[in-house]
């Protein structure tokens, strides 16, 4: 599966980078199709492989396509109590302990193991998860939708440019064109010892889209200043990067479908697709929106 979905990742660049003449540069830019955002509406977080988190709250619903450790955690305080809303979906199995489901039921995978300790709010209700006959959740589908578009992304023109000086980043929009979106590059050598990303438009309902090149990098103590995190998106291009968020607080949504990212102690404010999450993380249930 793994093979596959690099294979069909490396496809898409070269045939959206090939055709990416100087004529077409705005209309790839501004053309994004809406699945991410839908997936971002739907999941607060949403892993394609493995999660394992200690110290964690997820204010929104999380799927994990993998198997899934959770302790001393919270899930779904943001959704209200929806009987028939699914709060957890994990494919294999889940092992769960001193932590509270909100919101909704669970769906987890064969073997699965939740402690008494785990508080469900809202609802007693577990299911076994079956793609076929339960789910709203199809993984293979929304790795597939998701591995396009950040292709479609990490080959797309900057309109933006960025200003290094004094561990800072300065994201400068450009012309603003008909496209509602301003894409800026970077590549993790630019993230060494940046500890503060600015913001430099005055446009709060603009969307920005970070796209992050590079295998591995260090994001420490990082805040990010003038950005609306409804309207802000994090592409990390490489194929099976590793990335780690250490005291970061991210005013963005995340779109890293192959990446394996670790954090300790760190704010996402916004959602997250990934490849693997470990650590210990809280994320705000700032849906992306896009225009």
């Amino acid at each position: 599966m793994m093979r596959n979905a690099l294979a069909v990742l490396i496809a898409v660049c070269i045939a959206v980078s090939s055709a990416a003449t100087s004529d077409e540069t705005e209309s790839i830019n501004a053309y994004i199709a809406a699945a991410h955002e839908r997936i971002f509406k739907q999941f607060n977080v949403l892993v394609l492989g493995d999660l394992s988190v200690a110290k964690a709250a997820f204010r929104g619903a999380i799927a994990v396509q993998g198997k899934a450790e959770l302790a001393d955690f919270d899930v779904g305080s943001d959704l209200g109590c929806d009987k028939d809303f699914r709060a957890v979906t994990v494919g294999k199995t889940l092992n769960a302990r001193m932590g509270s489901v909100n919101g909704g039921y669970t769906v987890v995978g064969r073997g699965s193991k939740v402690h008494h300790s785990v508080s469900m709010k809202c609802s007693n209700r577990v299911e076994q998860y079956d793609s076929v006959h339960n789910g709203d959740v199809e993984f293979s589908e929304v790795r597939r939708s998701v591995l396009r578009e950040a292709a479609e992304m990490c080959v797309s023109t900057p309109t933006g440019t960025v200003e290094s000086a004094n561990e800072t980043l300065r994201f400068v929009p450009g012309e603003k064109g008909f496209s509602c979106y301003t894409f800026f590059k970077v590549s993790t050598d630019d993230l060494r010892l940046v500890q503060r990303w600015e913001y430099a438009g005055d446009d709060y309902y603009r969307n920005i889209v970070i796209v992050v090149s590079g295998l591995r990098s260090e994001f420490r103590d990082l805040r990010m200043h003038g950005f609306n995190p409804r309207r802000t998106l994090i592409v990390f291009c490489a194929v099976y990067g590793s990335f780690e968020l250490y005291n970061a607080k991210v005013q963005a949504s995340v779109l890293a479908p192959t990446a394996s990212i670790t954090t300790m102690d760190s704010i996402v404010n916004g959602s997250l697709i990934i490849g693997a999450l470990r650590g210990s993380l809280a994320t705000l249930n700032v849906p992306y929106v896009t225009c």
